[in-house]
Order: structure tokens, then C-alpha cells, then sequence
């Protein structure tokens, strides 16, 4: 028999790690972001693999980046977009751009050029346009600008942080000189950039803003979004949702309250709601986020309030309209759940069971049909299920 040892920190970074997944529009494939080390090269390259959720091998999709990230399929299942920096054409992209590839393979299509880089991102329904987020200089106007004050940004000589902002960091790195996050919506067509907050005084908020932040709704009409409606930004600000009309750029709030943080906004399928995570700050900073739902020319309610664990997004719509999907942390292991909005009761849809030790659940939805792809990790261990109406995807094991 085989002697059993210690894994040691080799051992650790020769495990390739599954990352961001996506579902196809049937829910047959999932495309997914596999990152591997090099201690020799002392870097990391992160790649897109394409999986079957009916078995089969993995196909790699991508090998030319070096750190292709965020994968999300179109919603006609044509294409497949993705977050890297690469170089075509003789020139490397100085940050992230937007790209697209084909999910039988082929080369990749750089469909972004904005110079101050893409962060997240999410496609609208009709598969023609993306809408992004994107730290941006407010007091500008046209990606032109952006483009001439980066570039001076990046030429300039000195090296210090200048700010007046109390909070100009977030955890380990700093929010981005002189920026705030703004929403912008890409043509994929003509590449043509529009940033949705130009000259209005909004933006998303300055700790890590990602595709959860925003929503949009199924008739590509509207996006929903947390901000901070404060005069002051802050970070620990309570943030409120606002909508804006993509035909108009109107923007309305449609959920405010001075004691309550509201994020994650999600549109259920026929728009007439709006389910996002609350948490009650003004009565006490600890308070954990808890399910609200929104309806729409209504008041907004908390559906959770009787159930003591913290709401995590991403949030998902149920098909029938009647529960909302998320994870929650229950006895040191975090679970999927499934929230009956008329009971006013959660069930464990997927209990982060089968192990000895913390086992740990992350999903990413389809629409049609419902379903969700679940990443299962384990310190111990890495588990698959599959279960009805569900498919599971396994990661590395992380320990033995």
C-alpha cells in the first residue's frame, strides 16, 4: 500500500482550480475558468474549458490569454463573452477588454476598445448588446476623453496616491485614483460605448462592484442598480436601488430607506418584481442581509425576517415566480436555498452535505430551464451530485 503523506505547498499550487461558471441557454454546457501555477515562471494563466453536464470530457477553449475570466454565454447560445487582456494586431491590451468566441472554438474576437478597462459584465436579452461596469473619471464625457486622460494617467511620473476620499481602500488594494464605477452599455456590433451615468452624480459602489450589483430586466428595457445616494460616497454608506430606462436614460429610485443597505438587485422573469438582500444598519451594523422583494409601483417588503441567516448573492427567480434561490451559511457549511415567498419559509434545495468536514456550495443559474451548476468544494474532499433538475460541477481536491 502506498505511503500516505502531509500535503505540502508544492502540492498546493500544482492543483488547477475551477473558477467562474456559465450555463448555456439549455442548460447542456457549461463554460468555465480553470487557473493553473507555474513556481517555476512564478505566475498564474487561467483559461476557458468547456464541460458537458450530461458527462464527457472537458474541452479547452481558450490557451492564448493569460488570465480569461468571467465566461458568460449569449443569451442565443451563439456566443460565448469573456473578460482578458491579450494582444492582437501587434498591440497587448493595457487592461481588461471584452471578447467573444464561438463555443465550437476558433479564435477569440476583441469586441471592447475602452482604455480605462472592463470589470464585469452581463448581456441583455436580446443578445446584441452588453451592458459593463467600468471605473471611469465622472468629470468626463465621451469615451475619448477617457482614452486621452488614462493614457496621461499611465504616462504620468509621480507615483503617490493623492485623494481626498477618507476610504481610498478597499481590503488589499486601492479604489482607483480619481475613478468611480459606472454602468456602460456595449453594441457588440459596431463597439460603440455608452456610459449610462455620465452627468448624473451616479455610481456603483467602491468595494469590488460586480455583475451582482446590477440587473437587467427580460424585455432589455430597464437596469436595475444598487448605488449610494448619499452626497458623500462611502463605503459604508447604506446603498438604495434605482432604475434607469436604457430608451430615455431616466433614472428613478424605486427603493430607498436611510437605515436599510440594499444590494444584488434581481428582476423576476415578467418584471413586475424585484427581489435583492437588506440588511438593517441603522438599527445595528451586524445585522445580517436578509431577502426583500419589490413590487413593482409598490412598497418593498422583507421576506426573511423570521429567519436568522445571512441572504448571499447572486439571487435567482424561481420559474414559477413563487421562491427565490440563493446561498446561506447553516452550521458552518453554506447551503442552496430555495425561499417560498407565499410561505414566507426556506428549504435547503442542496444541502452541502457528504463530507466530514466544511463543504462549501457556489452557483451560477440558467435561465431556460431552471437550472443551476454548483460548485462544491470541500477541504477535504471534492464532491459531485446531480439531482433533479440539477447539475453539478466538481472542483479540485484540495486536500487529502
Amino acid at each position: 500500500m502506498a505511503q500516505r503523506r502531509t500535503i505540502g505547498i508544492d502540492d498546493l499550487w500544482k492543483f488547477e482550480r475551477l473558477g467562474a461558471l456559465s450555463l448555456s441557454p439549455d442548460g447542456a454546457q457549461a463554460v468555465c475558468t480553470v487557473q493553473s501555477f507555474s513556481m517555476e515562471e512564478n505566475r498564474g494563466q487561467t483559461s476557458l474549458w468547456l464541460l458537458s453536464t450530461f458527462g464527457g470530457g472537458p474541452r479547452r477553449l481558450t490557451s492564448c490569454g493569460e488570465k480569461d475570466g468571467q465566461p458568460a454565454r449569449s443569451p442565443t447560445g451563439e456566443r460565448i463573452a469573456f473578460l482578458a487582456r491579450r494582444e492582437q494586431q501587434g498591440a497587448k491590451d493595457g487592461t481588461a477588454q471584452l471578447y467573444v468566441i464561438a463555443p465550437d472554438g476558433g479564435e477569440a474576437r476583441r469586441i471592447s476598445d475602452f482604455a480605462p478597462g472592463i470589470e464585469s459584465f452581463k448581456w441583455l436579452p436580446d443578445g446584441k448588446r452588453i451592458a459593463f461596469v467600468a471605473w471611469v473619471w465622472p468629470e468626463l464625457r465621451g469615451t475619448r476623453a477617457q482614452a486621452v486622460r488614462f493614457k496621461e494617467f499611465k504616462e504620468r511620473k509621480e507615483t503617490a496616491y493623492v485623494t481626498s476620499e477618507a476610504q481610498y481602500r478597499y481590503w488589499d488594494h486601492h479604489v482607483p485614483m480619481g475613478r468611480v464605477a459606472h454602468l456602460h452599455l456595449l453594441d457588440v456590433a459596431s463597439g460603440r460605448i455608452v456610459d449610462l451615468f455620465e452627468g448624473t452624480g451616479h455610481e456603483l459602489s467602491r468595494a469590488e462592484p460586480d455583475a451582482n450589483c446590477f440587473d437587467v430586466s427580460s424585455d432589455g428595457r430597464h437596469i436595475v442598480f444598487a448605488h449610494d445616494p448619499a452626497p458623500e460616497k462611502r463605503m459604508d454608506n447604506c446603498r438604495a436601488l434605482a432604475e434607469i430606462d436604457l430608451r430615455t436614460r431616466r433614472i428613478t429610485v424605486v427603493a430607498h430607506d436611510k437605515g436599510w443597505d440594499m444590494e444584488a438587485p434581481r428582476y423576476s422573469a415578467d418584471g413586475a418584481r424585484i427581489a435583492f438582500i437588506a440588511a438593517n444598519q441603522g438599527k445595528r451594523h451586524t445585522l445580517p442581509g436578509q431577502l426583500a422583494v419589490l413590487e413593482r409601483g409598490g412598497r418593498w417588503k422583507v421576506m426573511s425576517a423570521a429567519w436568522d441567516h445571512a441572504v448571499h448573492a447572486p439571487l435567482r427567480w424561481d420559474d414559477d415566480g413563487q421562491s427565490v434561490c440563493f446561498t446561506a451559511e447553516h452550521e458552518a457549511r453554506n447551503h442552496l436555498w430555495r425561499f417560498d415567498l407565499r410561505a414566507r419559509a426556506p428549504r435547503a434545495s442542496l444541502p452541502a452535505a457528504g463530507c466530514s468536514r466544511s463543504t462549501w456550495l457556489r452557483a451560477w443559474w440558467s435561465p431556460r430551464p431552471m437550472r443551476w451548476t454548483i460548485r462544491r468544494a470541500c477541504m477535504r474532499c471534492a464532491t459531485a451530485s446531480r439531482l433533479a433538475g440539477w447539475s453539478a460541477s466538481m472542483t479540485s481536491c484540495w486536500s487529502r
